[in-house]
């Protein structure tokens, strides 16, 4: 299933260099290049996620993931999408590592991503699914502090002092996000959707290649979920940066992805997002 899905993608990405050049927005060139001809044509070092013959279970309990074998390539937008309990969010704490498969392993850029992350985990920028929930967070946090603290996944000592072009790329991001004008804002103050604007421009200030994000829109209203996911295409368009996104609500994401991986607790089925709309219009999986 896997091969001939491959062969079906149909939408379209801009390759454009230097991510979050200040110019990118005004900038729609480049050859553009149909996503199958890109995806039939990429050699294997651009095949960014790998899992393979992985199975996970808690302790004793029912195998949460069972038997998953499948590729992610460079600059794809995945819905991972499947009923309450499919193992979505344990699929996620596996290619992050978080969690150690009981069977197979998943590889990141060709390193297991249980052992090796190391190797990787600057390069992979994760939203967890209840972020902008946290009651300790401290009162006198502000947006801009949040944000800023994303650099420093790059450091393995403390940063004192952030340079002037930290503070311009955090601004950068934060205008985009349309969260500039609270940018002294406490975090405390602020709406669930205003506080998951905040963590997702903290988690792009590191420049990642790829980008995790579990149900981050969950409890945001309209006007927040399309300025967020409107970023995320743009994101994956124009700077290539390759998404997983998880989310329980398809009507509301499916315009902006380019991949489904309908999950329950195995693969069900890992195509474009037209023959996915198709699939699920017939209620075969429900």
């Amino acid at each position: 299933m896997q091969k001939q899905s491959l062969k079906q993608w149909g939408a379209e990405v801009v390759l454009l260099k230097n991510p979050f050049c200040e110019k990118c927005c005004d900038e729609e060139k480049d050859v553009k290049k149909s996503y199958a001809e890109e995806h039939r044509a990429l050699p294997s070092k651009d095949t960014i996620i790998e899992i393979q013959d992985m199975s996970f279970g808690y302790e004793k309990e029912v195998n949460v993931i069972e038997d998953i074998s499948l590729k992610i390539f460079r600059g794809d937008f995945v819905l991972i999408y499947g009923p309450n309990g499919a193992g979505k969010s344990t699929l996620v704490k596996l290619i992050l590592g978080i969690e150690k498969p009981t069977k197979g392993k998943v590889l990141l850029y060709g390193y297991d991503s249980a052992s090796d992350k190391g190797h990787v985990y600057r390069k992979i920028s994760y939203l967890s699914q209840r972020i902008g929930y946290n009651d300790n967070e401290s009162y006198y946090l502000t947006v801009m502090d949040v944000v800023l603290s994303g650099f420093l996944v790059n450091f393995k000592e403390p940063i004192l002092f952030y340079s002037p072009s930290q503070y311009n790329k955090a601004e950068h991001l934060m205008k985009h996000l349309e969260i500039y004008e609270i940018r002294n804002k406490r975090l405390t103050e602020l709406s669930l959707g205003l506080k998951q604007r905040a963590y997702l421009a903290r988690a792009l200030v590191s420049d990642p290649e790829i980008l995790i994000l579990d149900e981050p829109t969950i409890g945001v209203d309209q006007k927040t979920n399309t300025i967020f996911m409107n970023y995320l295409k743009h994101l994956n368009e124009v700077h290539n940066i390759t998404i997983l996104l998880v989310s329980h609500d398809f009507e509301q994401v499916i315009d902006y992805v380019k991949s489904v991986l309908y999950l329950n607790n195995k693969i069900v089925f890992y195509c474009d997002k037209e023959r996915a709309k198709t699939m699920l219009a017939k209620n075969r999986y429900f």
